[in-house]
């Protein structure tokens, strides 16, 4: 179609689809105290409450604790075993503030070490409601039996301990669970533990010790206590959240609903799209239609069900909770069935992984040899002026025009020469360009000018 002075050709355009948008382990609060080396806390978010500038609390020079499981990369801390706090002295106290919880459960974590078992009496670590009101105290003291130390809970300065304490010994490093019931109450339960990360509250058995009364209804803020020229506590990988889960991650993300989908489907490619409840990656592999199914391991590991390498496969970052994300799959043959098994993985220091994938079944169209027509009375001008003016442009299907503005009279360029913005000749147009086409029997437009 010839219009004086404008001519115009389109060309097919594959589409790509980018859609933008818990309940997964959703932390309150951490630190892994991975600051310099002696570095003072209070330079690294945490607030003096108490005590401003004595003795200040600060990290050691790669004294990070390690317990299997929780401190590391590998382990629930997703973090190295760089420095941790040192809590030995008479003086300063200080807190991390977070969003205030006024109902339901808190639940934190942490590692401690006690070098020694002469360590002075006391609690060194709590929550707070304000800078003031204090609950869920974890005390330690000199066992009744030499060269042990005991762990107890209070929701004052009162200790409280069991009442027959397990012994513990000085120079480990213990993993210490607490559940705190956010109410005036107070319920609070206190777990000790030398090894191992409890799946579930269930798993973790029988608490230490447990506190009730003189609670707080909220809680605000997670905070180091120092109270004794002898006292010495060494903490590390503070974790803290509403559930179990929330602290000790072993769920593997879950789908959101319709998801993995696909779309823009075309004869040698797809959009795949997926959507899950937590960070990680998604895994594919494309198989022909009716392969047996592979394993969650195998669709990470890009094999099939018999361990042989893939060559339609791939991953997709899922860097945030309930969000879309893409990956555009080519390379695939037209009219033709296949399965696209999908699996998520989060992002833990030890992933959970997907017990088995999700399987995706599309069928390829047979390829689009028609080029698109144009709805009636388009490729138009309007606006018209003395400068420039507007092109409007309305297809059939979804795709790109291109056009170039030559003089009048010019020799009439081919499809080819208009794409490439040339002239009948092949010389540069005085005017080109392009207009996508995202939807079909739509009109799009852009304004040429000059």
């Amino acid at each position: 179609m010839k219009i004086k002075r404008l001519l115009t050709t389109l060309a097919l355009m594959v589409a790509f689809l980018l859609v933008g948008n818990v309940g997964w382990a959703q932390l309150i609060a951490t630190d892994n105290f991975n600051y310099a080396d002696n570095a003072l806390l209070t330079s690294n978010g945490w607030v003096a409450h108490s005590g401003a500038g004595t003795a200040a609390i600060d990290v050691g020079a790669s004294n990070g604790l390690s317990y299997t499981g929780y401190s590391g990369l590998t382990g629930k801390c997703s973090a190295i075993e760089g420095n941790a706090a040192r809590i030995d002295n008479t003086g300063e106290d200080i807190s991390k503030t977070f969003t205030p919880v006024t109902s339901g459960t808190i639940y934190y974590s942490f590692l401690v070490n006690i070098p020694v078992s002469t360590s002075a009496a006391g609690y060194f670590l709590h929550l707070g409601g304000s800078t003031s009101a204090f609950a869920s105290r974890i005390y330690a003291k000199p066992s009744a039996t030499a060269g042990k130390i005991n762990f107890g809970i209070s929701n004052t300065s009162t200790a409280s301990y069991a009442a027959t304490p397990t012994d513990f010994d000085p120079g480990v490093t213990y993993l210490i669970i607490v559940k705190y019931d956010v109410s005036t109450t107070g319920d609070g339960s206190l777990w000790v533990k030398a090894s191992g990360v409890p799946i579930t509250e269930v798993a973790a058995g029988t608490p230490e010790h447990t506190t009730t009364a003189s609670g707080l209804a909220s809680i605000d803020r997670i905070c180091l206590r120092q109270y004794s020229a002898t006292q010495s506590q060494i903490v590390d990988g503070i974790r803290i959240g509403q559930s179990w889960n929330d602290i000790f991650d072993f769920t593997a993300p879950t789908w959101t609903a319709t998801y993995p989908s696909t779309s823009n489907l075309a004869s040698t490619s797809v959009d795949l799209t997926v959507n899950a409840d937590e960070p990680g990656t998604a895994f594919y592999v494309v198989l022909p239609n009716g392969a047996t199914a592979p394993s969650s391991a195998q669709v990470v590991a890009g094999t099939d069900a018999a361990d042989a390498p893939v060559t339609l496969k791939g991953n997709i970052n899922i860097a945030a909770a309930t969000t879309n994300y893409t990956a555009n799959i080519t390379g695939l043959t037209a009219s033709t069935d296949y399965d696209i098994y999908v699996v998520a993985r989060d992002d833990e220091g030890t992933p959970n992984l997907q017990a088995s994938p999700t399987l995706v079944e599309i069928t390829t169209p047979a390829p689009d040899v028609t080029a698109p027509a144009w709805t009636a009375t388009y490729p138009k001008t309007a606006n018209i002026a003395n400068n420039d003016f507007d092109l409007l442009v309305n297809i059939d299907e979804i795709g790109k025009a291109y056009y170039v503005v030559l003089a009048n009279g010019s020799t009439i360029p081919s499809s080819a020469q208009v794409k490439a913005g040339q002239d009948g000749t092949g010389a540069a147009a005085f005017k080109s360009g392009s207009i996508n086409i995202t939807t079909a029997s739509t009109e799009f437009s852009t304004n040429i000018n000059g």
